[in-house]
């Protein structure tokens, strides 16, 4: 019989937790509201290089990894728009992006 085994339940064996467990212990390091300028290549999209966007909101991937979302709208909420039009708010961002593909930009905003 197959079994499914989903990578982010095994147990690392230096620490005895899962990586899930592990990743859901990372912290995210960059606050919101950050500036930061995207680097970031992906074989499967057209990398995106340059473009600077404000950090709105703290998220994690499925196996618990601290991921960004990004807006042009610093002061970004998912209610800006009132309750009802939630999911247009959740337009105006870009989920997804992990702090190695970010990079902090200086001086003031």
């Amino acid at each position: 019989m197959t079994q499914i085994i989903n990578i982010a339940d095994l147990k690392n064996p230096d620490t005895g937790k899962t990586y899930r467990e592990e990743n859901n212990e990372k912290i995210h390091n960059i606050p919101l509201g950050t500036l930061v300028e995207v680097d970031f290549d992906d074989s499967y999209e057209e990398p995106k290089r340059g473009l600077r966007l404000f950090v709105v909101a703290h998220e994690r991937d499925c196996d618990g990894t601290p991921l960004y979302a990004l807006s042009f709208i610093k002061k970004w909420r998912d209610d800006m728009y009132g309750e009802q039009f939630k999911a247009f708010a959740r337009g105006a961002i870009d989920t997804g992006y992990s702090e190695e593909c970010l990079r902090i930009c200086g001086g003031k905003v």
